[in-house]
């Protein structure tokens, strides 16, 4: 079986492949593997390694994702290896999520519905389900409608995406 090569986006806090604190995370990455330009897998991982120090660098944003055989994978800015990615540097509830993200986009699951689910979920912006719908919902076209939401200023159902933020059509209201 050969290589299997996508391009990736780091998306962290406005694209800072830095990272961003998670609950009981110091630094993490979210990686959102692209095919044909769409979102098709999600890794997060903590991005220091034991001595604290910073594992991608702040200056890549992008590049390549190469799977070189089930579970390992190399982060490839142009030629060179960014980091190698033996397995996800996570929990085991937070390893399944990501997995069931991953599976879902790869089989045609909409980005709009796994985000809007992400962000229902219980916790403060620092959780790894946040964190994940923070990374993904910048994939989402602007004026997408968001379904089963209310306004809670105007009690309109008119919302839409604008810029990653759910947006009501009838009175401006916006929550990001």
């Amino acid at each position: 079986m050969g290589r299997q090569k996508h391009r990736f986006g780091l998306r962290c806090n406005g694209g800072n492949a830095s990272g961003e604190e998670i609950a009981g995370w110091a630094l993490a990455v979210v990686i959102v593997g692209l095919f044909e330009g769409d979102p098709y897998e999600i890794f997060i991982s903590r991005n220091c390694d034991s001595d604290g120090e910073s594992l991608i660098p702040k200056s890549i944003t992008s590049g390549n994702l190469v799977k070189q055989k089930r579970g390992h994978y190399n982060l490839m800015n142009g030629d060179d290896v960014v980091l190698q990615i033996v397995s996800m540097n996570c929990e085991e509830h937070e390893e399944a999520l990501a997995r069931l993200v991953s599976t879902s986009l790869r089989h045609g699951a909409d980005i709009n519905f796994i985000v809007h689910q992400l962000e229902k979920t219980r916790g403060d912006m620092q959780s790894f389900s946040k964190a994940m719908a923070r990374s993904l919902k910048k994939y989402i076209k602007d004026g997408t409608e968001v379904k089963g939401e209310e306004c809670p200023t105007c009690k309109g159902t008119n919302i839409v995406r604008q810029e990653g933020c759910m947006t009501c059509q009838g009175c401006g209201w916006s929550k990001c």
